[in-house]
């Protein structure tokens, strides 16, 4: 079997006008609605194909539901991941020569439904075929991770120094704190000076073995708004000031 994972799922409603006038009321000459994500596509095109494959990720609420039986009346396989609350989102394409797009944010994924999601690619067998798809936004964000330093030990005060790369320039700082990732992320905020609060943080090995790599989620709020980070790397305390900057760059431009 062939699997496909997506982690926000979406309904795509397009629409079509001859002109747009904004501040107006627009009437539509035909409207479409498609059922995407990267991982979506995938299955889409690898059951065009004829292939066999089964779309994984999570959905929510009434419009979780349509994306489900759309992709079934299509032949694909689902096994998503029902999360509490929200809906999956539905994102507006507006056609009138140009394209105006509105894309919606989407449910908050929680750990447990992420555990589960790892719990669901345990059972893969070595004849089975798992789909990662996205797009690579690494070139596009701001600030990017130079290096890092830390000093720990049982009985001292850890100290971190790293340097980021903001919009092409330099920046170093370091900072003490109550173990290396706490340091690390004190150094952090001394360049970029933002109120964030850090509402979850997760670890998860993602391989086995004395050279694990470690993927760490981070969920911070800012302006009232909640922003969702990942970060991989084999030193744990790497992947969690990536994580935190992957934070950061979703909501500086």
């Amino acid at each position: 079997m062939i699997y496909t994972v997506t982690f926000n799922p979406a309904l795509d409603y397009v629409v079509f006008l001859d002109n747009l006038k904004l501040g107006d009321v627009n009437r539509s000459t035909r409207e479409s609605i498609f059922y995407g994500g990267k991982g979506i596509n995938v299955s889409t095109i690898l059951n065009t194909l004829g292939l066999e494959t089964t779309a994984l990720g999570f959905v929510a609420g009434f419009t979780g539901k349509a994306i489900e039986d759309g992709l079934a009346a299509q032949g694909i396989h689902t096994d998503f991941i029902h999360l509490p609350e929200g809906n999956s989102r539905i994102n507006v394409k507006v056609k009138h020569g140009d394209e105006t797009e509105i894309n919606g944010q989407g449910p908050v994924i929680t750990e447990e439904a992420i555990n589960e999601l790892f719990a669901k690619l345990d059972t893969l067998t070595k004849e089975d075929i798992l789909v990662l798809a996205g797009a690579d936004r690494s070139g596009n964000h701001r600030i990017k991770l130079e290096y890092l330093q830390v000093t720990s030990g049982v009985g001292v005060r850890s100290v971190a120094s790293l340097g980021l790369n903001i919009s092409g320039e330099k920046f170093e700082a370091a900072a003490s704190g109550n173990g290396p990732v706490d340091a690390a992320i004190k150094a952090l905020k001394r360049i970029i000076d933002r109120h964030m609060t850090l509402k979850e943080f997760t670890i998860q090995a993602i391989s086995k073995g004395s050279d694990d790599v470690g993927k760490v989620h981070m969920q911070v709020e800012y302006d009232n708004q909640m922003y969702y980070g990942f970060g991989a790397n084999t030193d744990i305390i790497a992947a969690s000031v990536e994580a935190y900057i992957d934070c950061i760059n979703k909501f500086t431009k």
